[in-house]
């Protein structure tokens, strides 16, 4: 949506590997300062989304990459007059730190941490939570339903609610808030307005 509205895009991957086809990735280890200061350098927006999630890993590395390379790119954007930053966080945040979920302690923290850092700066903060996103080419648990849709498995029973969001929506309200030029907004916690059964899901 970025680059169909002509911006001028740094686009970063750990390994490099191609977001859009016409604009190059840079490789980046955002746990590296320099590396990080390298894409801030001349931007006014960053949307943070890095991170890792849906992984089987230790504590220490939720928090290495999702709450320290979070305050390291933070630092590096306010060093280099980034305007606003937009820091993609999750739902499973809003039960803060007393979860034994590593993931959902982890984004908390790192909200917790970027509010610190980034309210003493000039920079403005933007925390996004999403809820469970759904659209092409999904990971995580929805990746698991439709393997099972796709293997015929039995319809699951009607039960369990919950919130999600469309992937194109979640695009265009980062888009949205990153353009408002409002300094007062509070965490958004983001959904399409509809709650869903794993059934529902499922169908």
């Amino acid at each position: 949506m970025l680059a169909h509205a002509g911006h001028d895009l740094s686009l970063t991957s750990r390994s490099g590997a191609a977001v859009l086809p016409d604009v190059a990735t840079i490789p980046a280890d955002l746990l590296q300062p320099e590396a990080a200061r390298q894409l801030c350098q001349g931007r006014d927006v960053v949307f943070h989304l890095a991170g890792i999630a849906h992984q089987q890993a230790a504590a220490v590395d939720y928090q290495r990459l999702n709450v320290d390379a979070s305050l390291v790119l933070a630092e590096a954007a306010i060093a280099c007059g980034v305007e606003i930053f937009v820091y993609v966080s999750s739902s499973r945040a809003a039960v803060g730190d007393s979860t034994s979920d590593h993931y959902g302690r982890s984004k908390f923290c790192a909200e917790t941490a970027l509010r610190e850092r980034i309210d003493t700066s000039a920079m403005r903060l933007v925390i996004v939570r999403p809820s469970l996103v759904y659209g092409a080419s999904v990971k995580g648990n929805l990746a698991l339903l439709a393997r099972a849709v796709r293997a015929h498995l039995p319809l699951p029973p009607e039960m369990g609610r919950r919130s999600m969001i469309g992937v194109e929506d979640l695009c265009r309200l980062l888009v949205q808030v990153a353009d408002s030029g409002d300094s007062s907004l509070p965490i958004l916690t983001v959904t399409d307005g509809e709650n869903y059964s794993t059934r529902r899901i499922v169908t």
